[in-house]
């Protein structure tokens, strides 16, 4: 009845029902981004009139790193735009910047618009980024091998435009934080764990360089001495984690970030085809739930990339910044069940579930299947 792959076994220890009230009215609004074109044909003039954001000085030429187009960024961002916009939870304000209209500029002066000059304390704020990711060398960085982590806008091929960098984003995500902002960030790229996609494999794309120069290249490409800022109240460098803001990377800093290309409707990131499963358990369950299961589920589909959840209250929170139920259900993947029936189950004290906990998977053609651990 049950066989390898994935099969969720929801906790039947107690009823899933929906939390009273947990969407309240805070000023709930989105900015998605996504980008599959990185090297356009016949690149667009210029159509963003906003003013240019002020950014550290970095000299050198980008397009020593190079990206290839890719094909489940913009699904993916349609994707999240369909989510955050039902019934359930009612997102409505969502601006969306797609392929050559997701400049360095647009992404900045939005996410400054969107996260702090139109905010007050309460909002909720969700920050979905699906695209090529990189690192590169900051001589002021005190990260490891003193590389940042960045994302890659979509003018990269221009040679004179530079990645936004986590420092850059870390300034924005923590003065709103600081403002009592709930913000959410999503990113579906790789090293989004420090804050790619690219080459292709048998799998998919993965989001990552083509190519890249050598870490102590000399002379290295690009120049950056661009320190973090430090948090005038303690002197340490700021982490938006620190203020509420809550992120959500891919993969861990060092790793790439996969495309599924078989999914039934067509290319997506990976991870972010998974969030859309273990999401479709219930949106009132918990963030720290909710990355469990998709992370179980990119194991089970063989995507060797690990995703990673910082912030506070995860498991009281959902996904989206609203609170989660008091009442949810709890899930497991099957890794595998051998010739004599035996089950061994992707999930255990670490998810809530103990020697002589009762599991049973109702949807099954083959009727329920119940097992006790």
């Amino acid at each position: 009845i049950i066989r390898y792959g994935r099969v969720l076994l929801p906790l039947i220890l107690f009823p899933i029902t929906p939390a009273v009230g947990i969407f309240a009215a805070e000023q709930k609004s989105a900015v998605l981004i996504g980008i599959d074109i990185y090297n356009p044909k016949n690149p667009p003039a210029p159509k963003d009139a906003t003013p240019a954001v002020k950014r550290p000085v970095v000299r050198g030429s980008w397009l020593a790193w190079s990206f290839p187009d890719l094909q489940g960024a913009v699904k993916d961002v349609e994707l999240m735009q369909s989510i955050l916009s039902s019934d359930k939870l009612g997102f409505k304000d969502i601006a969306v910047l797609k392929n050559q209209d997701a400049t360095a500029n647009a992404i900045l002066a939005t996410l400054q618009r969107k996260l702090i000059d139109e905010t007050t304390k309460g909002d909720i704020r969700v920050v979905f980024y699906s695209g090529h990711g990189s690192t590169v060398m900051n001589e002021a960085s005190n990260e490891r091998y003193n590389l940042d982590q960045t994302i890659v806008p979509a003018d990269h091929y221009k040679g004179d435009v530079p990645d936004i960098r986590d420092k850059e984003l870390s300034r924005i995500l923590w003065n709103a934080g600081k403002k009592g902002v709930k913000v959410i960030f999503i990113a579906d790229s790789c090293h989004s764990g420090g804050l790619s996609r690219g080459a292709w494999n048998k799998r998919g794309m993965t989001r990552t360089a083509r190519s890249a120069p050598a870490l102590h290249a000399k002379p290295y490409p690009v120049q950056i001495n661009d320190p973090a800022d430090k948090d005038p109240e303690t002197g340490k460098e700021i982490n938006p984690v620190d203020v509420g803001v809550v992120i959500l990377a891919a993969a861990q800093d060092d790793e790439s970030a996969q495309e599924n290309p078989d999914t039934p409707e067509g290319p997506h990131g990976a991870f972010t085809w998974e969030l859309r499963k273990a999401l479709e358990q219930g949106l009132d369950q918990p963030a720290d739930l909710v990355v469990r299961r998709a992370t179980s589920l990119l194991k089970t589909d063989n995507f060797a990339q690990q995703p990673e959840l910082k912030g506070k209250n995860l498991h009281s929170i959902t996904l989206f910044g609203l609170p989660a139920s008091a009442v949810s259900s709890t899930t497991a993947v099957v890794d595998s069940v051998d010739k004599e029936g035996k089950i061994i189950l992707r999930g255990g004290k670490a998810i809530g579930i103990y020697e002589g906990c009762e599991l049973k998977r109702i949807l099954s053609k083959d009727g329920p299947v119940e097992i006790r651990i």
